[in-house]
C-alpha cells in the first residue's frame, strides 16, 4: 500500500510538472499568524516531497539576472551536501563535501556503459533527497561545462535553506 501510494504521488507531481513545462506560473501563498508563508498547492510546490522540489526552478531568462557566480556555485555544493544528508557539518565542510559528491555522480554520467544506470541508483539510494541531489549535479555538470567553453552559467534552480518560509525572520 505505501509503496502504490508513493507511486500514485510521484504519477501526480509528474504530470502535473509536465503540464507547467517551460510555463511561468505563480503559487498562491497565505502567511499564518507567526508570518510563516505557505503555499496553497500541496501536490507540486517548495514545500512538497523531494520530486515536487527537484522538479520547481525560478523563472530566470539568460541576461535578466546575473549569472551563477563562484560564490553562488559554493551555495549549490552546500545545498548538495545538505540534501544528501550530511547538514551537521562546517559550512565549509558542506561546500567541499558537495563538490566532490556532485563531482563524482557527474562523472559516472559522463561514462556510457551499461552499469551507469546501476552506480546512479546505488549511489542516489544513500542521500535523503536524491532528486534535489541529482538536480544540483545537473547544476554542477551545467556550470563546469559553460566554464570551460568560457560561457557564463544560468540556473532556475531552487536552494531552500532552514527558514525559508519565515517571512517575518527574513
Amino acid at each position: 500500500m505505501h509503496h502504490n501510494s508513493v507511486h500514485y504521488q510521484y504519477k501526480i507531481i509528474l504530470i502535473i510538472a509536465y503540464l507547467y513545462k517551460n510555463k511561468v506560473f505563480y503559487l498562491p501563498t497565505f502567511a499564518d499568524f507567526r508570518g510563516r508563508v505557505y503555499p496553497l498547492c500541496s501536490t507540486l510546490s517548495y514545500q512538497g516531497n523531494d520530486l515536487a522540489r527537484a522538479l520547481l526552478g525560478f523563472y530566470n531568462p539568460k541576461g535578466k539576472y546575473d549569472a551563477l557566480s563562484d560564490e553562488g556555485l559554493n551555495y549549490v555544493y552546500h545545498y548538495a551536501a545538505n540534501v544528501a544528508g550530511h547538514d551537521k557539518l562546517t559550512r565549509k565542510e558542506r561546500v567541499i563535501l558537495g563538490q566532490e559528491l556532485t563531482t563524482s555522480l557527474g562523472d559516472i554520467f559522463s561514462v556510457d556503459n551499461d552499469n551507469t544506470r546501476k552506480n546512479v541508483r546505488e549511489m542516489l539510494n544513500n542521500y535523503n533527497e536524491p532528486f534535489q541531489f541529482l538536480n544540483t549535479t545537473f547544476t554542477h555538470i551545467r556550470a563546469v561545462s559553460d566554464k570551460a567553453a568560457g560561457v557564463k552559467t544560468y540556473t532556475n534552480q531552487a536552494i531552500l535553506f532552514d527558514a525559508t518560509c519565515n517571512g517575518t525572520q527574513h
